[in-house]
């Protein structure tokens, strides 16, 4: 498990609403997990959100359309190219 620095934007992160509220985060911080761990079947955040059932619908929805989306422009962008 990889706690992130939520203030950094260089990086897609994904903030774990619990670690306001829980003493486990140390100093009070933010904590944020790596979209990659967002769904992967083990929980990052302190209140296990990253798991949730509702939020891995959306996630995997979205993130399995924005790849479908990708690969069609590749594709476009590669036959226009002959």
């Amino acid at each position: 498990m990889t706690n992130l620095d939520c203030s950094q934007v260089d990086a897609k992160r994904y903030f774990c609403p619990s670690s306001l509220s829980r003493t486990e985060a140390s100093n009070n911080q933010e904590i944020c997990v790596s979209i990659d761990e967002l769904c992967d079947g083990m929980a990052q955040c302190p209140g296990e959100e990253d798991e949730d059932k509702a939020i891995c619908l959306f996630h995997k929805a979205v993130s399995s359309s924005i790849k479908l989306t990708s690969d069609a422009i590749y594709l476009y962008i590669t036959i226009s190219d002959d």
